[in-house]
């Protein structure tokens, strides 16, 4: 699984080291969610937003991918955790992932 300019694309050039290896509890469908989601993610709050313990985020349309995704590593990283959907049904079932 990887990132790279034009994943989107039928054929895509990359170097090998955006590459990382699929684990091996991961269909290549599922492994092909985690590097635009959770690598984007980890951009936003840990590198660049600095999200520790105890510290709030918003998550605006936190039901997309990346809301999700920035939903879990906040909770992993110890944060509180609040979010906006058009959908109050999508809202209660991101309660099962800790939003606050």
């Amino acid at each position: 699984m990887a990132r790279c300019a034009g994943t989107f694309a039928e054929y895509a050039l990359m170097d090998v080291r955006e590459m990382m290896r699929i684990p091996e509890n991961l269909s290549y469908e599922e492994a092909s969610c985690i590097p635009l989601t959770f690598l984007v993610t980890y951009d936003l709050l840990v590198q660049q937003g600095h999200l520790k313990a105890n510290d709030w985020l918003l998550v605006n349309g936190i039901s997309s991918g990346v809301g999700v995704a920035s939903l879990q590593m906040a909770k992993a990283l110890g944060a509180k955790v609040i979010g906006t959907s058009g959908s109050e049904e999508k809202l209660n079932k991101l309660a099962a992932l800790g939003l606050d």
